[in-house]
């Protein structure tokens, strides 16, 4: 929830993020490069800038599944 409200408060202020969990899977490579201690690790962190609309990573959309292969509801 602290990353969601973080984000908010960005987009709130004009700035665009983009999340990223993936550091997770780097830990030796992250932990180096920051100077982490052995005791701790770092899970995820977030990107926070101007985002540039004509930048063609920007228009770059994934598929998704349709909602109705992934949620069932109950009334």
């Amino acid at each position: 929830m602290f990353l969601q409200n973080l984000m908010l408060i960005a987009v709130d202020e004009g700035l665009a993020t983009c999340p990223q969990e993936a550091w997770a899977m780097y830990p030796a490579t992250m932990e180096g490069f920051l100077g982490i201690p052995a005791d701790r690790m770092l899970f995820c962190g977030v990107a926070i800038g101007v985002e540039d609309p004509g930048d063609p990573a920007n228009r770059t959309r994934s598929d998704r599944a349709h909602f109705s292969e992934w949620l069932r509801h109950h009334r």
